[in-house]
């Protein structure tokens, strides 16, 4: 072009206006929002739309974002989209719109759009100050107006400009051989055997061969049945030890924070990467890099008082917002939270290691890769080692766990498939029973550029294997079956499946003959004469009975002649048929016996509660007959029999590791601290009144059963209260002592008494006996996790107690054991396998309750799940 080239800048137009913006505007640097904060604001903004589309467009929240870009790019008035909006999913954008333009100047903050038009305006201050010589357009894209305005007045201010043309781009001749290989069946169990069959007609060594399954995909779980019956090895779940790339990033990071000292410079890095959760903070994670980069804050320093109140003084100074600070500070304190101590047995790393995983990065990691560490690491007799040690020899013999367990087939995500080693990559599945077609539609257009609002999932389904064909070619495997057994309905090719395998042979199957030889060999098997298959017949009657629209005994609802009676009820019972009535049928009822899973412990959570609990209790019945105080010597006293107890149950298990045992007892004796600084906080305003208050029908109890009113008739209630205290006014206190997790007994979840109510009943039942008013109820958690939380309520009116009482009595009466269908009673319930999966459940209770037959609405009326799926 006649001149030396001296600096040369390529970039893409919106990159382009972004590059004049910061030039022209470096103090505004830290306005920008960054798409990820878009989407957050514009969540966040969709929660306060009342209508009912609002979830379809919560769900679409990327598409949903363009389209607001575009909008405002166009520069169409409010008042316009108003004028245009139809449906009430339109009418739900243009209150997000409005309300997102308003977010913007409340906070004065800048999207892309604000970015473009500054740039726009300030072409010809930017060429003047960079001395730009020419503007060289190669192989000019499609382009937005916008975009053709800024090349435009770029190309008008510089000296020289040129535009190569694009050439026309012919289409590029097909190449059967790259095309990725179709494998179509009737059913899925017969697209999966077929999927394994071609791989061992390849004659491939299993471990270079991937099956990539979407998140949450049913053949996943088949597949791995399938292959425990074909005999063929593989990786994962149960022997899968190689990590993905992301876990190992944040084991490395883990490790070497640990080795540097906990070094801002290693949490930069590891923020920067993308590798903490996105719901863990409420701002991006980048914008929390730069102001520990600003403010390099070691995790010790949060804890100094005023130290916060400083940090922001010194913020305004360095252009870093107060909210990235707060959640610098709220982010180094959960790291710390799961630092290991400063000397630690393996094991007890590789557990504050497995929970930094799952509570503070995106990954899942197997229990067995975990074990596999241990092993590798060191032998488990070793006694505690400094952590510094053990997060060196993890960094040292990681090698080996990432090749462990290399001779099985690998079942993948879509995310991870065709890296690394694989040879051939299989992706089942591609039919339209992977995309939910229900949530896409014609209400979903944009009001002013009239673009679809796609399902994220199903675009991304499609990017990820269009990817992969882009890698692998012939060495993709694409399979797909016809029909959905479980659905009942024909299976269409989904997009990515049409797009890519140019296969017209996908013929939607219908349901008038057995689908493949196994649904054929299994025709004979429903007949009645056939009795050694009885078992199967009450297992298809179970089925169809579940998922019918009737009530059954499957789903707990017996058919009675006469109600059920019990004489006597503990508050346990009733909060256990108040959380989950079906777990009660289950295990009062039916008394089905749960195989006991041995942890392999020498003293179990429920043992060391017990320990706990008994000393307590010991030592406020001594307080009530004078034998006792809250000194130090008592306390000194009380962790002596602490000490005694558990070297005597490490005896009775054969444990001799003096470590293990003192380790224990050190555990425990904070709880016993916790309970004397607590006592020692109250004694001036309250006292011990008695100790395990019993009601009941045995000799030692201190009160009768207790009768609670339930309408037409009364039921009895017993239990044990662990304290009652009398306050300095006369009034009295309710304690119940609990030595596990406080998740659920905040007071807004205890108000609601959905599924703990043991408070309210002892608070009624005390203070009717002593005729004395009860001021609280309150839990007192004193293990090392809760340090010592204490939620406290007053009781509820005696009618409301009533009332609950009643509605939970009457469902025993009537046999109406409905299940559940919650994450926080179904997650370790030990009869979820019975119950099946859990988002089935809810589509399938919430079609019995609203049936014109389903008459438990009655007695239901007032239980969060049935009232959710009937308002749903």
């Amino acid at each position: 072009m006649g001149f030396s080239v001296m600096n040369f800048e390529a970039v893409t137009p919106s990159g382009l206006a972004r590059h004049i913006w910061r030039a022209l505007h470096p103090e505004e640097a830290s306005k920008l929002l960054t798409n990820q904060q878009i989407d957050f604001i514009l969540g966040f903004l969709s929660e306060a739309v009342e209508v009912e589309e609002t979830e379809l467009l919560k769900k679409s929240i990327s598409a949903v974002r363009e389209s607001i870009l575009q909008d405002r790019a166009a520069g169409t008035p409010v008042a316009e989209l108003h004028r245009q909006a139809g449906t009430n999913f339109q009418k739900a954008y243009v209150s997000v719109f409005e309300a997102y333009q308003g977010y913007l100047k409340e906070y004065d903050l800048l999207d892309s759009v604000d970015v473009m038009a500054a740039a726009l305006d300030g072409v010809g201050a930017f060429v003047a100050q960079r001395h730009v010589g020419s503007l060289l357009v190669v192989g000019e894209p499609n382009l937005s107006f916008a975009d053709a305005q800024l090349i435009e007045r770029l190309g008008q201010a510089v000296r020289k400009h040129h535009v190569l043309p694009r050439k026309e781009e012919e289409p590029e001749p097909t190449h059967v051989e790259n095309q990725p290989a179709v494998l179509v069946a009737p059913t899925r169990r017969e697209e999966i055997r077929m999927v394994l069959v071609h791989i061992l007609e390849q004659q491939i060594p299993f471990d270079r061969i991937e099956i990539a399954v979407s998140p949450g995909s049913p053949h996943e779980s088949e597949l791995l049945i399938a292959c425990r019956r074909f005999g063929i090895p593989i990786q994962y779940p149960g022997k899968n030890t190689a990590l993905p790339m992301q876990t190992g990033h944040s084991i490395q990071f883990f490790c070497e924070w640990i080795l540097s000292g906990q070094s801002p410079d290693a949490l930069v890095r590891f923020l920067r990467e993308g590798l903490l959760r996105s719901d863990l903070l409420d701002v991006s994670a980048i914008d929390v890099a730069t102001a520990l980069e600003a403010f390099p804050i070691h995790p010790s320093a949060v804890y100094r008082p005023g130290f916060l109140a400083s940090l922001y003084e010194k913020a305004s100074s360095r252009n870093i917002r107060k909210q990235h600070l707060t959640a610098l500070v709220h982010l180094l304190k959960r790291l710390e939270h799961h630092m290991p101590a400063n000397f630690v047995r393996p094991e007890e790393f590789g557990t504050c290691l497995a929970a930094f995983l799952e509570e503070i990065t995106h990954c899942e990691v197997h229990p067995d890769t975990m074990e596999s560490y241990s092993r590798l690491l060191v032998d488990s007799r070793l006694p505690k080692s400094q952590r510094s040690w053990v997060a060196s020899s993890i960094l040292a013999d990681g090698s080996k766990v990432q090749s462990a367990g290399s001779t099985g087939l690998k079942i993948v995500s879509l995310t991870e498939a065709g890296y690394g080693t694989a040879q051939r990559v299989y992706v089942p599945g591609m039919d339209d029973g992977t995309e939910d077609g229900s949530k896409s539609g014609d209400q979903s257009k944009s009001i002013v550029s009239e673009h679809h609002v796609q399902d994220p999932e199903q675009s991304s389904l499609r990017k990820r294997v269009e990817g992969l064909c882009s890698r692998l070619g012939a060495d993709l495997v694409l399979s797909a079956s016809t029909y959905d057994v479980a659905g009942g309905r024909p299976l269409f090719p989904n997009a990515a499946f049409i797009e890519l395998s140019g296969d017209n042979a996908f013929v939607p199957a219908a349901r008038d003959m057995p689908l493949d030889d196994g649904e054929r060999d299994a025709s004979g098997l429903y007949s009645p004469d056939r009795s050694v298959y009885s078992n199967l017949l009450r297992g298809a009657s179970a089925y169809e009975a579940r998922h019918s629209e009737r009530w059954t005994a499957y789903d707990g609802v017996l058919s009675l002649e006469d109600p059920l009676e019990r004489d006597v009820w503990s508050p346990s019972q009733l909060e256990l048929i108040g959380q989950c009535p079906f777990k009660y049928f289950l295990r009062k009822v039916l008394k089905v016996k749960v195989p006991e899973i041995s942890e392999e412990m020498w003293i179990d959570k429920r043992e060391e509660g017990n320990v706990l609990h008994d000393l307590f209790e010991a030592h406020v019945k001594a307080r009530l007959a004078n034998k006792s105080d809250l000194s130090e010597q008592a306390e000194a006293e009380m962790l002596d029999r602490l000490s005694e107890q558990i070297i005597e149950f490490a005896a009775v298990s054969g444990i001799s590791a003096e470590t293990e045992i003192h380790a224990k007892i050190e555990e425990l004796a904070h709880a016993i601290r916790l309970y004397f600084r607590k006592e020692r906080r109250e004694s001036s305003q309250r006292t011990p009144r008695s100790a395990e208050f019993g009601f009941g029908s045995h000799p030692d109890s201190d009160a009768p059963p207790f009768e609670l009113s339930t309408g037409d008739s009364s039921l009895r209630l017993s239990g044990r209260v662990d304290r009652v205290d009398t306050t300095s006014d006369g009034s009295l206190v309710i304690v119940d002592y609990k030595s596990g997790s406080a998740e659920g007994y905040a007071p807004h979840d205890l108000a609601g008494m959905k599924s703990k109510m043991q408070w309210a009943l002892y608070a009624l039942m005390v203070a009717e006996h002593e005729q004395l008013p009860v001021e609280w109820s309150e839990y007192f958690f004193s293990s090392l996790k809760a340090g010592g939380l204490v939620s406290r309520m007053a009781p509820m009116p005696k009618e409301e107690v009533e009332r609950l009482v009643r509605d939970l009595s009457k469902r025993y009466k009537d046999g109406a054991f409905v299940q559940a269908a919650g994450s926080s009673e179904c997650t370790y319930c030990s009869f979820k396998d019975v119950c099946g999966d859990l988002s089935k459940r809810k589509a399938r209770l919430k079609e019995k309750f609203e049936a014109p037959d389903g008459d438990l609405q009655g007695i239901y009326s007032n239980w969060s799940y049935s009232s959710k799926w009937i308002q749903s």
